[in-house]
């Protein structure tokens, strides 16, 4: 076959790829690796079906974590947001990428704990490593979570607002499949790692399963003000706000300043067309600045009525 006679590569087949060079690669770093959805939910829930992924979501154990790095770092990934200050990234994960066309441009979420779950990171990658199972993915030997661990993924996955179709989908065709045995063995997974409210939040989030927060004796669980505004899809004025007052009062001010004026290595990162600095630059964080004012009022509802104060 010539080239170009070659068949394209179509995007689930790309991402089996990337999930198989990712578990070969930290295998032989020998670094424990778990995949925590994409592939893990396609096969148990999807048989037959195609549910592409956008990237791959890997969770290792926290004290391997640099070695980890390393290895995508040698398989020829950097890290997405490169320069970005430690404060303004996201805490759970880290993004990888590959820009070059010739091997897809996918990315890594690398993480070391998944939001929802409370306990120390180290001791949940212990308890979700103690009940996997050997899979496959694009013909490479991988570590999947077990189908309570895997259902909890998908809950708490929709617990932080991301409601797109395919997540509530997972969540519908979870329900359908394996009913309220396995929601509960999930409930009593959560409840070890101390990730009750999150898994509340995430049943309310889907009709079909909103009734289970009373067969499973969820109601008392109270929901933290940041959960109830992610369920919510408050804007980002309000969730840092209550971030914000969820801080000792000496280090609010420093916090404040971050989310008015971050780095300008994650304005360019928002809006490829600003540059190191120059007037681009100033007009980013003005334009930032009266977004911000404009949604303080309608965040400053949310977060009252989050935190119950009507």
């Amino acid at each position: 076959m010539t080239e170009s006679e070659a068949v394209p590569v179509g995007p689930a087949a790309w991402i089996q790829l990337l999930h198989a060079e990712v578990c070969w690669s930290l295998r032989e770093a020998g670094v424990r690796a778990l995949v925590i959805k994409g592939p893990t939910i396609a096969e148990w829930l999807y048989p037959g079906e195609e549910r592409v992924s956008a990237d791959a979501d890997i969770m290792v154990s926290p004290g391997q974590y640099q070695a980890a790095v390393a290895a995508l770092v040698s398989r020829g990934f950097v890290d997405y947001a490169e320069g970005v200050h430690d404060a303004e990234r996201t805490p759970h994960a880290v993004t990888f990428t590959r820009t070059d066309p010739q091997v897809g441009g996918h990315t890594v979420d690398l993480h070391h704990y998944f939001p929802g779950i409370e306990v120390d990171p180290g001791v949940a990658f212990e308890s979700l490593w103690s009940g996997r199972t050997e899979a496959q993915t694009g013909g490479v030997a991988a570590w999947f979570p077990d189908l309570p661990s895997r259902l909890l993924i998908i809950v708490l996955h929709a617990a932080r607002g991301a409601l797109t179709p395919k997540v509530l989908e997972d969540q519908r065709r979870a329900w359908e499949l394996c009913g309220v045995e396995l929601f509960t063995r999930s409930r009593e997974l959560a409840e070890e790692l101390d990730a009750l409210a999150a898994f509340r939040v995430g049943l309310e989030c889907v009709e079909e399963t909103r009734h289970l927060v009373g067969e499973l004796g969820l109601e008392a669980v109270p929901v933290p003000a940041h959960w109830a505004l992610w369920n919510q899809g408050a804007s980002g004025t309000a969730v840092h706000l209550e971030e914000a007052l969820q801080r000792p009062w000496r280090e609010r001010p420093a916090f404040v300043g971050r989310w008015l004026f971050p780095s300008p290595a994650t304005m360019r990162l928002r809006d490829a067309s600003v540059g190191a600095g120059g007037l681009a630059l100033t007009k980013a964080y003005a334009g930032r600045l009266r977004m911000g004012l404009r949604s303080l009022p309608g965040a400053v509802r949310a977060v009252r009525n989050a935190r119950g104060g009507g």
